[in-house]
C-alpha cells in the first residue's frame, strides 16, 4: 500500500512535531498539534510517488487536475483559520507559487502579500513542520542510503520548493543512522556558502562518523555548479582528515534530484 494511503500527513498531525525549529534532532519528543482531520486526496501535493529511475527523481509539472487538487487541499486548509473565501484565497496561493508544497516553502512575507495579513501564517508553519516530521520519522533509527525513496521524500518536502539556496545536512552515526538534520546555512535564489570547518565543529559536537550534505536550486536546474563542486569538494577533504566520512552530496528540485556519489562528482 502506498505511504500516501497509510499515512494522511493531516490525520497524523496530531502526532507529529508540528512546533520544531529548523534543527531536527532525531531524538525529540513529538509535541502534539490538534486534529486536522483527513485532507489526503492532493497525493502530489504531499510527496514524491513516482518510479525511481537510478538516482534521479524526475516528475513532470504539475496537470491541470493536480493543480486543482492541491487548490482544494489547500481552500480546506485555510478554512481551519479563516471561514471567509478560502477558495478564492487559495487560488491566488496556487496562482502565485504553482503548488501546495511551494505555498508552504515559500517566505511568510510572499504569502501574507497575497493572503492579505498575517492569521494563516502559524497554521502554515505548523503545517509544514509536521509534515516534516511525519516524513522524517521514516528515516529515523535505521541506516540510510542517500538515494532511497524516504530520504528524498523528506528532503523535497523540507526544502524542495525554497525560494532561497539551503544547505542541511544529515549527520550519521558509525552505523549511518541519522543523529541529526540541520540547517547549515541559507543563501540568496542562486547561490549559498558554509564553511568547512563550521561543519566539523558540529560534527564533532554530535559525535558524528559520516554525513549527508545536501542544498536546493531554486532554478530547477540539476547540475551542480562549479562552487557547488569546490564546496563538496574542500569539506570531503577536512572530513578525510577526522575519520568523517562524506557518503553523498545531493541536489534537490522541485522536479527531481541528483547524487553526487552517483553522477561521479564525489
Amino acid at each position: 500500500m502506498p505511504f500516501y494511503q497509510k499515512h494522511s500527513i493531516l490525520a497524523n498531525m496530531d502526532r507529529s512535531d508540528a512546533g520544531s525549529g529548523d534543527r531536527h534532532p532525531y531524538n525529540a519528543p513529538d509535541r502534539p498539534s490538534g486534529d486536522a482531520g483527513n485532507l489526503s486526496s492532493c497525493r502530489r501535493a504531499l510527496e514524491l510517488d513516482r518510479a525511481i529511475d537510478a538516482d534521479h527523481r524526475n516528475l513532470a509539472p504539475l496537470s491541470a487536475a493536480e493543480k486543482a487538487e492541491c487548490r482544494k487541499l489547500l481552500a480546506k486548509l485555510i478554512a481551519f483559520r479563516l471561514s471567509k473565501a478560502p477558495d478564492h484565497i487559495a487560488g491566488q496561493l496556487i496562482e502565485k507559487f504553482g503548488s501546495f508544497p511551494a505555498t508552504l516553502q515559500a517566505s511568510p512575507k510572499d504569502r501574507i502579500a497575497i493572503v492579505g495579513d498575517a492569521r494563516l501564517e502559524p497554521l502554515f508553519l505548523a503545517f509544514h513542520h509536521a509534515m516534516g516530521s511525519v516524513l522524517r520519522k521514516r528515516i529515523t533509527g535505521r541506516p540510510l542510503l542517500s538515494t532511497e525513496t524516504a530520504v528524498l521524500e523528506y528532503l523535497r518536502a523540507i526544502m524542495g520548493f525554497s525560494m532561497q539556496e539551503r544547505v542541511h545536512i544529515l549527520f550519521l552515526d558509525a552505523a549511518n543512522r541519522p543523529l541529526a538534520d540541520e540547517l547549515l546555512a541559507i543563501g540568496t535564489v542562486s547561490s549559498v556558502h558554509i564553511y568547512p570547518r563550521e561543519v566539523l565543529k558540529r560534527c564533532l559536537e554530535l559525535g558524528a562518523t559520516a554525513m549527508i550534505l545536501v542544498h536546493n536550486h531554486p532554478s530547477g536546474c540539476l547540475q551542480p555548479s562549479s562552487a557547488d563542486r569546490e564546496m563538496t569538494r574542500r569539506i570531503a577533504l577536512a572530513a578525510n582528515s577526522l575519520d568523517i566520512m562524506v557518503h553523498d552530496h545531493i541536489i534537490i528540485t522541485p522536479s527531481g534530484s541528483l547524487s553526487f556519489r552517483a553522477d561521479g562528482y564525489l
